[in-house]
């Protein structure tokens, strides 16, 4: 079930890729957004919950490897053995490739063509020019980890019984799961911001990474009235802002000097920040070096060689800047979140779930 909405919403994207939009009126083009958001929200649900289902199946086969381990010697062994996804997801197939193959012009070319897409998170993220895609690959070479215990070698050690194997099935399983959802979620981005939100960034007077600031009510609105969209608001949401229900039950969006009422009406304070930092071990190992702060997608050029990455998580577009960090910490995710599968997958260390190692 998974599978099949994450295709029908990347083939719905590129169904409409292939349409000339220009020539639609105003209540088409409404009624195709409408469509598609319909598709986007299902996905979504589906997004949301390989995510929490994954940190519970990981969580779940954590706490029996530790069990089940006669020693703490081999306990990063059996985690990185069973918490490696089933199948690479895409950066890291993409990561392995090059590291694994002379690649001749055409070889990079045809890479490009099947994974320009990888940097579209969302539709203000742009996909690689092929300049870009090549001054990235260096930066996509990785040590191969040598003798690595197997997922079957971990099961005989550890002496797994039946219900113990599927628990262990069920992590691996949504280790993947947890990756595969994002390569359907950029897949779509790539074919629908080229297409319709180019067309509606259009009609409305926007840039295409301006339409990432507007609500749903807010696109058909000016869409069906002819109206431009308001780049006043836009810049100021750009800088930060708050969308949450109010009384009675309206979807709004708070930006500017609204944002302090906002926290106050949420009863969100200010969290105190603690000098002894706390995660779990995702991958083990030592590292010295200068903190890099990464913040978001911004702060990825300031990433360099030796650094200790520290981000509030990670995804595919920080994979060329965690190939150069010596080591990883991230506020948020668990021992199978990306930062911790790909520390593993390049042998460097990482510590995850620190909470506010970024502030």
């Amino acid at each position: 079930l998974f599978v099949r909405t994450g295709n029908q919403y990347v083939d719905y994207c590129k169904k409409i890729s292939k349409i000339n939009l220009s020539k639609r009126s105003a209540n088409e083009l409404a009624k195709i957004y409408d469509q598609y958001q319909k598709i986007c929200v299902r996905y979504t649900f589906f997004i949301w919950g390989a995510y929490f289902l994954n940190e519970f199946a990981a969580e779940r086969a954590r706490k029996l490897i530790e069990k089940k381990a006669t020693t703490n010697e081999k306990l990063h062994d059996y985690l990185d053995a069973v918490l490696t996804p089933l199948k690479r997801a895409s950066i890291l197939e993409l990561t392995y490739n090059v590291s694994t193959k002379k690649l001749n012009e055409r070889g990079i070319k045809n890479l490009y063509g099947k994974y320009k897409w990888i940097p579209c998170l969302d539709i203000h993220n742009k996909p690689w020019t092929f300049k870009e895609f090549r001054n990235h690959l260096k930066d996509f070479r990785k040590n191969i980890q040598k003798n690595r215990m197997s997922y079957s070698e971990a099961l005989n050690q550890l002496n797994v019984n039946k219900e113990e194997r599927k628990i262990l099935d069920t992590a691996k399983f949504f280790a993947y799961i947890k990756d595969l959802r994002d390569d359907f979620r950029r897949k779509g981005i790539f074919y629908i911001q080229g297409s319709l939100f180019k067309e509606l960034s259009k009609r409305l007077g926007a840039e295409i990474h301006d339409m990432a600031y507007l609500m749903e009510g807010e696109i058909k609105n000016c869409l069906v009235k002819s109206l431009k969209a308001d780049k006043k608001q836009i810049e100021s949401r750009k800088k930060g802002f708050i969308i949450m229900y109010d009384n009675r039950k309206n979807i709004i969006c708070l930006s500017g000097e609204q944002i302090n009422d906002g926290l106050v009406a949420l009863g969100l304070m200010k969290e105190s920040i603690s000098v002894n930092l706390q995660g779990t071990s995702a991958s083990r190992g030592f590292a010295q070096g200068k903190v890099a702060i990464v913040k978001g997608v911004k702060d990825l050029p300031n990433v360099e060689k030796g650094d200790i990455l520290v981000a509030v998580t990670t995804h595919p577009d920080y994979v060329p800047a965690m190939q150069k960090a010596s080591a990883i910490v991230t506020d948020e995710g668990g021992v199978t979140s990306h930062a911790a599968i790909v520390s593993r997958e390049i042998g460097i260390p990482c510590v995850v779930g620190a909470k506010t190692a970024t502030k």
